[in-house]
């Protein structure tokens, strides 16, 4: 649903039902409205509207790791917000819609992100343990 409030209408674009207060902007929903799979537009939407902090931090409806038993409970993504989501994908690909491949796609992605920030945070503490290196050799 496009929000109609002036002037945000042209640069805005209201998901979920009127009223639901969730806004992203027009280029994050033709990117999300241009995809061709529900879980596709639903990981694009989640990508647009939470922060990266948030997204490494968290699972979709928060809970135990079913893989690491000993792993610190993650809190869940705003309910709001993923109700808005889920009513948009919901209305565009009302045949193909299903709650547990739409929960999968959004948790695998989060998943996803955590390990590439993970390799990304090893990669950075091995270039630092080489520039010590470096700098006491020189």
């Amino acid at each position: 649903m496009i929000s109609r409030k002036w002037p945000f209408f042209r640069y805005e674009v209201e998901i979920g039902h009127e009223g639901s207060g969730v806004l992203v902007s027009r280029a994050q929903w033709e990117t999300a409205n241009s995809r061709n799979s529900f879980q596709n537009m639903a990981v694009s939407l989640v990508s647009s509207l939470f922060e990266n902090e948030v997204l490494l931090a968290s699972n979709l409806r928060g809970g135990k790791s079913r893989i690491d038993k000993n792993a610190q409970r993650k809190p869940g993504l705003d309910a709001t917000i993923i109700s808005a989501i889920t009513e948009t994908v919901k209305n565009k690909f009302p045949a193909d819609y299903k709650r547990t491949l739409f929960g999968m796609a959004i948790n695998n992605h989060l998943t996803d992100l955590r390990r590439k920030n993970k390799v990304a945070a090893a990669a950075v503490a091995d270039a630092a343990v080489g520039d010590e290196g470096q700098n006491q050799q020189g």
